[in-house]
């Protein structure tokens, strides 16, 4: 029988939840002014600028009417004092010729003719200072309106500089909303782009705007995890949260690469943040359970995809990876509920078909799960997991050709992926192509030192090739990867078995039965162990808890119909070699050793008849084997 191993874990990456543009992360609008009004504004500005020359003309005239109107209020002011000087001192004069005059010429006409003058004098001058004291006093509300003017033109010019200000706030205004147009526009552009070599150059062109553009960083950030270019993805998503540090989706996206990049600590702590910014986003749920599922926390991830669909119960990627875990958990029919429903949400989903298909693989349904694997192919020809999977059911149906099809198509999508590499040296060593095998198993492990399954079988490959400590190497490697994985122990102590090291054959199956105290093939082998060490009472308990924990497998019969031979039981014996013919009509040794528990009965049967009837049943069997290892030799060839 093809040993085959499909191997989930190293696939756990391509089931995270999947890094996704965030849905609330939109075309950015911006306001924007179009040429014309940035033309309008140019002819604003010219205008203003003449109107200030204008008035500082203006201003320069008042100026120098204030100037003009100091000075000749000056020389009012001299004049006005020269007048009222020559007043004073002609009144002085005139009364110091009067009186003499009025003395001695009382009734002279002449006196009467010169105090006419002097009165005439006076009142002139009294007149002058009169309009002097007019005009200086117009002077002076010149001047003060001068001063308004002035003041009035300083505040035309602060009007002036608000509206300069005002413009050139308008001009940068108009120049940021091009700049965040042209941004927005090389933006969408990219969100609508399937290719991710150009999605990065518009975001990029859209950063190189807007050197804060939060939305563009982690968008692009997505398209370098499309092109799983995770470190620049990862950098991307660092800036994104640099700018805004409140951004959910950027920490769930970061949280994914950190996934993806095994940092599973880092990702729990960027999830945790996400649900504290929005607690009732269901992804980011989903996507913390994934992370825990990686972790191994079973019951956490459980939690997270059950909260995830109770906020919303349309989620078709909750109700997948919670099918995929129950898998893990073996609860088959739980997984399968999960699945159906995750298929009817979303029709059009790959992996969910490729999942189901895993599921029903492990339920024995090969026919179902062909189909699945069929349906995941149609919907995505490239998914390589679900080539492998269907080439590991082909093999399984025996169409071998169709098997080492699909494993080639697998590789030829994906040339780094181990797995097929593995499976495909599985089919060769079936077909007896060893140095294909050989060679498939190297290659497998040069591109994933980890690739569990590579070793063990390669192992099992030696151990046919008689090569035994070489193989002992190999499950040595496997279980360094994994301590708990139960088959390379159990392979492990076969190989010490044959090598006649009892002991150590011994401590590695009680070693798997105190892993899992329920695996019947570990029960088994230690029975058939003990055969070989004489210890059968102790070999046909361990048989028998084999039989109780699965009673489906022809192997456990046999052995135990070998322990019923070894205490000479033999009517016990040929019932279970019996049981395990009906299971498995296939099986040669059954045959063969039943052939032989009739002879041992001939031999000690006294009644010719029935002696001879247990040697023609003997003679049957054997006949029936023969037949049986030349089918085997002849298809070999």
């Amino acid at each position: 029988m093809l040993c085959i191993y499909l191997s989930i874990s190293a696939l756990q990456p391509r089931d995270s939840a999947s890094i996704r543009r965030p849905k609330d992360v939109v075309q950015v609008s911006y306001s924007e002014k179009t040429m014309p009004q940035r033309i309008e504004d140019e002819d604003s500005k010219e205008q203003l600028e003449k109107l200030e020359k204008e008035l500082e003309t203006y201003r320069e005239e008042v100026r120098n009417k204030e100037s003009q109107i100091n000075d000749n209020l000056g020389h009012w002011l001299v004049l006005l004092s020269i007048v009222i000087g020559a007043i004073v001192s002609i009144l002085g004069i005139g009364l110091g010729i009067i009186a003499p005059i009025v003395l001695n010429f009382r009734k002279d006409k002449e006196f009467q003719r010169m105090l006419q003058e002097v009165t005439d004098i006076a009142r002139s001058a009294e007149q002058q200072a009169s309009s002097a004291t007019s005009q200086a006093t117009s002077a002076s509300n010149q001047a003060s309106l001068a001063a308004q003017a002035l003041n009035d033109v300083e505040l035309i010019k602060e009007e002036i500089n608000e509206i300069k200000k005002g413009i050139d706030k308008s001009k940068k205004d108009a120049e940021r909303a091009a700049k965040r147009s042209l941004a927005s526009k090389f933006f969408a552009q990219a969100v609508s782009e399937k290719d991710h070599s150009k999605a990065i150059e518009l975001y990029t062109k859209a950063i190189g705007i807007i050197p804060n553009f939060a939305e563009a960083f982690n968008n692009r950030g997505v398209e370098y995890c499309n092109l799983k270019n995770y470190e620049k993805a990862l950098e991307d998503y660092n800036k994104a949260l640099e700018i805004n540090p409140n951004s959910p989706h950027a920490y769930m996206n970061r949280g994914s690469i950190k996934g993806l990049l095994n940092d599973d600590e880092g990702a729990l702590s960027d999830f945790n943040k996400a649900i504290e910014l929005n607690p009732n986003d269901a992804e980011a749920y989903n996507s913390r359970g994934v992370a825990k599922n990686r972790k191994g926390d079973y019951n956490g991830a459980l939690d997270d995809y059950e909260k995830a669909i109770e906020l919303n119960d349309n989620y078709a990627e909750a109700y997948k990876n919670r099918g995929n875990l129950r898998r893990t958990l073996n609860d088959k029919d739980g997984a399968l509920l999960d699945l159906n429903r995750a298929i009817i949400l979303n029709p059009n989903d790959a992996e969910a078909y490729y999942r189901r298909a895993l599921v029903l693989y492990e339920l024995n349904d090969f026919d179902a799960a062909l189909i699945d694997s069929d349906k995941a192919i149609d919907l995505n020809p490239t998914y390589v997991e679900a080539y492998n999977c269907r080439g590991n059911l082909k093999c399984l149906k025996h169409d071998f050709d169709g098997a080492s099809i699909d494993y080639n198509k697998a590789i030829e999508i994906d040339p780094l992926f181990a797995e097929a590499y593995s499976n495909r040296a599985n089919l060769k060593s079936e077909l007896n192509d060893v140095t294909g095998a050989r060679n498939d198993y190297d290659k497998a492990i040069s591109i994933d030192p980890n690739t569990i399954n590579a070793y063990l079988n390669r192992g099992v490959l030696k151990y046919k090739l008689n090569e035994l400590q070489s193989a002992i190497d190999d499950y040595n490697k496997a279980i360094e990867i994994d301590p708990t994985r139960e088959d390379a122990i159990i392979y492990r102590a076969l190989v010490k078995k044959d090598l006649k090291d009892f002991s150590g054959a011994k401590k590695d199956l009680e070693r798997v039965i105190s892993i899992n105290p329920s695996s019947s093939e570990a029960h088994n082998n230690y029975a058939d162990l003990l055969i070989e060490i004489g210890d059968y009472d102790t070999a046909l308990r361990h048989v028998n808890q084999s039989i109780l924990i699965d009673d489906s497998e022809y192997v456990h019969f046999l052995t135990r119909g070998e322990i019923y031979m070894a205490m000479l039981k033999y009517d016990e014996a040929i019932i279970d070699f019996n049981n395990a013919i009906n299971l498995n009509s296939n099986v040669k040794d059954a045959y063969i050793k039943r052939a032989d528990c009739y002879q041992k009965m001939a031999e000690l049967e006294h009644d010719e008849e029935k002696k001879a009837e247990y040697i023609n049943r003997a003679e049957a069997d054997e006949t029936r084997a023969k037949s049986m290892i030349e089918n085997d030799d002849q298809n070999k060839h």
